[in-house]
């Protein structure tokens, strides 16, 4: 595809022979081979966390030492203290450790730094008042790498250290009994990626396997699912198990905490996925550490009391609507500064400095400025009798820690990442240091370079369909190193747009897409000057309950041209909300619309059929569908519209009576026994999903529960299913809860569908 217009299909990678053999679309093959897959068995464990073999904690240097020395101190009652820091990562770090330890039996205390007064790192005068109250051992997470001299201070005075960090490793590692940092693996290492909260989390896997406690586990992996997220780390290999498996606690999370957070955000629990915790929860979480104290996110991811969880969420959603407004307060102070300073604005590195923006939001205005402008960008709090501290962000190609590193003559502290950083230092070096950093990167010639076109993964005429979204929400969770794929709708008319947003700076737009209208959210965008035009939309979509969140990430001219004729509007489909009728009621309606020859066809489901109405699979073309129940899924939604392609819906939208474990295995063993004495043991698992209102795939997945219940036996051969009630044999407790709980899982996602179902798509949404 030519560039020409503005953008162009990515260039094709070379695809193995062992992926080719699975099946798959070619594009997903594309971002398969992209993220450094070439095996069949490597595809399949990414896109299926079960196929995953997670690999052991002690594969982490030092973490054997680590967990002998807390053991240690939780069999003698030493006092442990964790000390954290103060970013989502760090407190979701502390806050799994914290539950492990107490777990375990351990006498356990955390500390956490103020960003405001104190920052990053292990601070001497507040670690010694600990000293002084007695702790036995000081355990650091996502901290302390770097912290040498208040190492050396806490054990001159007699306290054990062990470090679990994940940022660079300085020069000379701190004289700390251990220091477990995954930075210490080789290149390549399933585990050299993880977070602070990722290498908690494996601390207190070990850790609680050792003492007899692995069933904490689950709940201490939401925790780091979420931080993994916060901390933007590449969404493969551990990390992206450790987040698979998290984001699926996360969604039947009992902590109040997350709970209250997910109401401030409007969030629903159970269909959180990893764009909720990166933009609703993470930047709330976030919120403490930069206008306040993070200490409180740990309370509030820990505590067991509703009440303080929802005063402590509150507190939460309310700092993060003042970080929004104090961020963009200091980006339009910076970008009035390189308006008055030309000479800060044309260097490779922006680097701007002033005494009155908090040091709380450094760091977010930097990553807008670095974004904007195409460069890295250093945003500075210079203070009165105090060093000047400062964040920044860089851009792809320049590591920004590297290049500290290279100047730290100017500087007093400084640590991060490639493309993050904090620093501080006195501010009389601060044009020293934007004139160094600037050289340093006109040298590397990585920035400024010339636009490239916008890279495509995929080129549809119009927009994504049900199979291309169905790949996408299989291919999820996406983040760092495994982006969502990014679509161009070519040919798609522009009906309208509007402004969007507290302060109007998005836009909602509404495309015309072949037999439907659907709206799009572009972010931070003026008018587009498009309406009534045809345009090649370039777009991600987030698959949803029904349908997709599509979000546009630019808009060309298309070579479709503009056609005069086409329909401003396309014609949609007319709901009627019919839920509280009886059914003499929906008789009635339905006898009214038969005798003006209106077809209609009544979808029943969750149980039996009876005069009018009818299952998924008997029926036919109709004008008007009416549904009893909510379908389980969009999929059956979708296909049950296809085959009665009817105009006019009315929902009912009763309750199904199947959508609990104990009710759907009733149901089916009553279809068991009946296929004992009717058809030889053969169950039509096709016929019984429409006859309870579930999928094959959730019936199949009961009707092997009961079996390791040892209430049925069960015989598969090919395509047929044989059952009967005598015979059974009971399986192991592991795999009757294993089985179980995806039944449980299976039908949450049933529950969350029609719930879903009920609220949007009868008002036609």
């Amino acid at each position: 595809m030519s560039d020409e217009k503005g953008w162009r299909l990515r260039p094709a990678v070379a695809v193995s022979d062992d992926l080719k053999t699975m099946g798959m679309p070619a594009w997903v093959t594309q971002l398969l081979a992209r993220a450094g897959i070439s095996r069949a068995d490597e595809a399949r464990a990414l896109l299926t966390p079960e196929r995953y073999t997670p690999t052991p904690a002690e594969a982490l240097p030092d973490m054997v030492v680590a967990v002998a020395r807390i053991v240690q101190a939780i069999e003698n009652g030493e006092k442990i203290l964790i000390w954290g820091d103060f970013d989502v990562d760090g407190i979701t770090a502390t806050s799994i450790l914290l539950e492990a330890v107490q777990a375990v039996g351990g006498v356990v205390d955390y500390a956490i730094p103020s960003r405001l007064d104190e920052g990053h790192g292990v601070h001497i005068p507040r670690a010694m008042t600990w000293v002084e109250r007695g702790i036995g051992l000081m355990v650091t997470v996502d901290t302390g790498i770097s912290a040498h001299e208040a190492i050396d201070a806490v054990q001159a005075a007699g306290v054990d250290v062990v470090v679990t960090d994940h940022h660079q490793l300085p020069e000379v590692l701190p004289g700390a009994l251990a220091n477990v940092n995954p930075q210490r693996l080789p290149d390549g290492h399933p585990l050299r990626l993880l977070s602070g909260a990722g290498v908690a989390y494996k601390l207190a896997e070990m850790l609680c396997a050792r003492l007899g406690r692995s069933d904490v586990l689950p709940s201490l992996l939401e925790l780091a699912a979420v931080g993994l997220i916060a901390d933007v780390v590449p969404l493969v290999r551990e990390n992206r198990y450790l987040v698979q498996m998290g984001l699926r606690q996360l969604r039947l999370s009992q902590r109040q905490g997350i709970k209250a957070l997910c109401h401030v955000a409007k969030l629903q629990p159970d269909l959180l996925d990893e764009e909720d915790v990166a933009f609703q929860i993470a930047p709330r979480l976030n919120a403490l550490g930069r206008l306040a104290e993070a200490a409180e996110g740990v309370e509030l991811l820990t505590t067991t009391d509703a009440v303080r969880a929802t005063v402590l969420a509150n507190r939460v959603d309310a700092l993060n609507v003042k970080r929004r407004t104090l961020t963009q307060q200091v980006v339009q102070g910076a970008e009035a500064l390189l308006v008055a300073r030309p000479e800060i604005a044309d260097s490779s590195v922006l680097v701007v400095a002033h005494e009155s923006w908090p040091a709380g939001v450094l760091g977010l205005a930097a990553s807008q400025l670095a974004e904007k402008y195409g460069k890295p960008a250093l945003v500075i709090r210079r203070a009165d009798g105090e060093p000047a501290r400062g964040s920044a962000r860089s851009v792809e190609g320049v590591n920004i820690n590297a290049l500290l590193n290279l100047h730290s003559q100017y500087l007093l502290a400084w640590g991060g990442h490639d493309l993050a950083a904090g620093f501080s230092l006195d501010a009389k070096h601060i044009d020293d240091l934007r004139w160094a950093l600037s050289r340093s990167v006109r040298e590397l010639g990585t920035v400024n370079k010339t636009e490239t076109a916008l890279e495509i993964d995929l080129a549809l005429s119009g927009l994504a369909d049900g199979v291309t979204l169905d790949w996408i929400a299989r291919l999820a969770p996406f983040g760092s190193a495994f982006p969502r794929p990014t679509l161009m709708g070519e040919g798609v008319k522009l009906l309208r747009e509007g402004t969007i947003g507290r302060d109007r700076r998005h836009i909602k737009l509404v495309v015309e897409d072949v037999d439907r209208s659907q709206e799009v959210l572009m972010w931070n965008a003026e008018a587009t000057g498009w309406v009534g035009r045809r345009v090649d939309l370039a777009y991600t979509v987030r698959p949803r309950e029904v349908g997709g969140e599509y979000i546009a990430k630019a808009i060309f001219e298309s070579a479709a041209g503009d056609d005069e004729n086409a329909v401003d509007e396309p014609s949609r489909t007319v709901y009627h909300d019919w839920r509280g009728w009886d059914d003499a009621a929906i008789s009635r309606a339905v006898s009214d619309w038969l005798a003006q020859g209106i077809r209609v066809e009544v979808w029943r489901e969750g149980q039996s059929s009876s005069g009018e109405s009818k299952g998924r699979d008997d029926l036919g073309t109709a004008d008007v569908l009416v549904i009893i129940h909510p379908p389980h899924s969009r999929r059956a939604f979708d296909m049950a519209i296809e085959r009665v392609s009817a105009r006019t819906i009315a929902v009912v939208g009763r309750d199904c009576a199947f959508d609990s474990v104990p009710a759907l295995g009733q149901a089916v063993l009553g279809a068991v026994k009946f296929a004992e004495g009717t058809t030889d043991g053969v169950v039509d698992v096709n016929r019984l999903a429409a006859r309870v209102g579930h999928s094959a795939e959730t019936v199949a997945l009961c009707l092997r529960w009961l079996a390791a219940e040892g209430r049925i036996r069960l015989k598969i051969e090919g395509k047929v299913t044989r059952a009967s009630l005598s015979g059974g044999v009971q399986a192991d407790e592991s795999e009757i809860g294993r089985l179980r709980g995806l039944l449980e899982t299976e039908l949450a996602e049933v529950a969350a569908f029609r719930r879903f179902f009920q609220s949007k798509v009868i008002n036609g949404e």
